[in-house]
């Protein structure tokens, strides 16, 4: 993709510049974590989450709890 960069004044030079192409920023990762159900348990209490909900929820809800309050 290319960037045109055009002045309207008398005398200026218009540039034309190429871009590389923006790469995607975020990368898929994979993790795998062995916890018991009492720390799931204790994690979906501290998270706040109630009723039934999937230990996928219960991990993500826990890490932005605790990233967002910092405790």
């Amino acid at each position: 993709m290319a960037i045109h960069n055009i002045k309207l004044v008398m005398g200026s030079q218009d540039t034309i510049s190429e871009n590389p192409a923006p790469e995607d920023k975020r990368k898929a990762t994979t993790l795998t974590v062995s916890l018991t159900a009492k720390e799931l348990k204790q994690m979906k209490a501290l998270s706040g989450l109630k009723g039934n909900v999937s230990n996928d929820q219960i991990i993500k809800s826990y890490l932005k709890t605790k990233l967002t309050y910092g405790y």
